[in-house]
């Protein structure tokens, strides 16, 4: 039975026809053992370039690393073809991650008011006094105003400490006090040691009805968590919900908007949790990764330092006009988002149809299908010199020295860098998004003169478990002298 197995997944299976290792087309166990220990986009990574554009890492799974694949995969009117792979089970109270087509419609039509250009714009003054909070805090540890204080920093620690801060008081209504306390929440910690957990979860899927036995061996405090994590949740919708206030959070505008046709109180939570790391760990991610690849290459953090201080003599003149005007900012940003995208897996999508299409292959129903960013965004079918930090590849009109002669402008635009996804189920913060990062690193770039302590943040060595396991960055500051 093992045997025939064997000889028709590598030679007579639908997916036959596509390149990967014989090891992988077998058995999904190599994948399994590569993502329970982090290390699978790295392998796939590799994958990619021993066997092209397309590889297949499972018997019925490929990965795709080319531009066309984000619109045939994930773009509009594809729903009839491709469904998420895993959605919520029936019976259970799903959120805008997880829906089905039909819930996810009506969970993003609701709250796609809370991210809308004018209620940004009526939330960037609450956005910026938690910046503002971060900025004194991280004075406070420069100018000695804290008892021990010194000036070397875990920046990773203090992006974290920002963007929980945020996005708790943009969902509940209140801040988890992360930077007035300089320490994490008990509930951002809870989600923080759940993260790996997931990688088991992920994998136990695959495997029924093995995968129940897996689950099954989960250790009790990984289950007492989980219902403590829903129970602070519960809380503090709840406690939302009792404010009369016309506070511009993303309670306002859900609520104002919130008919029969809108969701329930457990739906509500479940979108509230789910927000929480949505909009927080991806942040404070793009800003780690942005800042390490910055002080290991100075003559970018010098020009975009010149760019920051050259055009806001003072912190008020940030508004998110002017920011998104920073050419040299949005570069950096982009770029770093290319080396060290958050969100560095596939989005998985099952085939449901005949006649699929992806990248100009035929995919036979029943196959999962996705584009992994990292090893898109690293490869050098796609961007030369893919391991180099080289902002410039998003300016028109820069010297050869920033691209190689062969990449132009619309080489890098071309549609491979997606961080937050495309189609009906593209990120909806992503605008949000943009003016955290735009806001927190020019402000810290702006008041700080920063140098990296250590080198033991290599992205390279960094596990992946959904999201990366980031180590401590190690940052002296210095107060800015200009």
């Amino acid at each position: 039975m093992l045997i025939s197995i064997v000889v028709y997944n590598i030679y007579f299976h639908p997916l036959a026809k596509f390149p990967g290792p014989k090891l992988y087309a077998i058995s999904q166990i190599p994948w399994a053992i590569k993502t329970i220990t982090g290390r699978f986009e790295d392998d796939l990574r590799s994958l990619h370039a021993r066997y092209g554009d397309v590889v297949r890492f499972a018997p019925d799974e490929l990965s795709f690393i080319t531009p066309a694949a984000w619109k045939d995969i994930y773009g509009h009117g594809n729903t009839k073809f491709f469904v998420k792979a895993h959605e919520a089970p029936p019976g259970t109270v799903s959120n805008i991650l997880r829906a089905n087509d039909a819930d996810h419609a009506r969970f993003r039509k609701l709250m796609s008011h809370a991210f809308s250009d004018r209620a940004l714009r009526e939330q960037y003054s609450l956005i910026a006094g938690h910046v503002d909070r971060l900025i004194s805090k991280l004075n406070d540890k420069v100018s000695g105003n804290e008892e021990n204080a010194d000036n070397v920093v875990d920046i990773v620690s203090w992006y974290n400490f920002t963007t929980f801060d945020l996005i708790g008081d943009l969902a509940f209504g209140e801040s988890f006090d992360c930077l007035k306390n300089s320490s994490l929440h008990t509930w951002v910690a809870l989600i923080f040691r759940s993260i790996r957990a997931n990688s088991l979860a992920l994998v136990a899927k695959r495997f029924n009805p093995l995968g129940k036995l897996l689950l099954f061996f989960r250790s009790e405090d990984a289950i007492h968590k989980w219902k403590d994590h829903m129970r602070m949740t519960r809380e503090k919708v709840g406690r939302r919900l009792k404010k009369q206030t016309d506070r511009p959070d993303f309670m306002t505008y859900i609520l104002r908007h919130n008919d029969e046709r809108g969701m329930s109180l457990p739906e509500i939570e479940s979108n509230a949790s789910f927000l929480i790391m949505a909009g927080s760990e991806t942040t404070a991610t793009a800003l780690s990764g942005v800042t390490y690849l910055l002080l290991r290459n100075p003559e970018h953090l010098t020009a975009l330092v010149h760019e920051i201080r050259s055009r806001f003599p003072l912190d008020e003149a940030m508004d998110i006009s002017a920011l998104a005007d920073c050419k040299y900012l949005n570069a950096c940003l982009q770029e770093s988002l290319r080396m060290y995208p958050p969100v560095p897996i596939g989005l998985r999508r099952l085939v449901v149809a005949e006649n699929a299409m992806v990248a100009g292959y035929h995919i036979p129903k029943g196959t999962v299908v996705s584009l992994h960013s990292l090893a898109a965004y690293r490869s050098p079918s796609n961007f030369a010199n893919p391991n180099q930090f080289l902002p410039g590849r998003w300016i028109d009109g820069v010297e050869s020295s920033e691209r190689d002669k062969n990449e132009s402008l619309s080489t890098a635009f071309r549609g491979i860098i997606e961080p937050f996804s495309v189609g009906p189920r593209n990120c909806l913060g992503k605008n949000l998004a943009w003016v955290e990062m735009r806001l927190i690193l020019a402000r810290v770039l702006r008041s700080f003169d920063l140098e990296l302590v250590d080198n033991g943040w290599n992205p390279d060595e960094q596990k992946i478990y959904t999201l990366w396991e980031k180590p401590r960055l190690n940052v002296k500051l210095k107060m800015c002298q200009e």
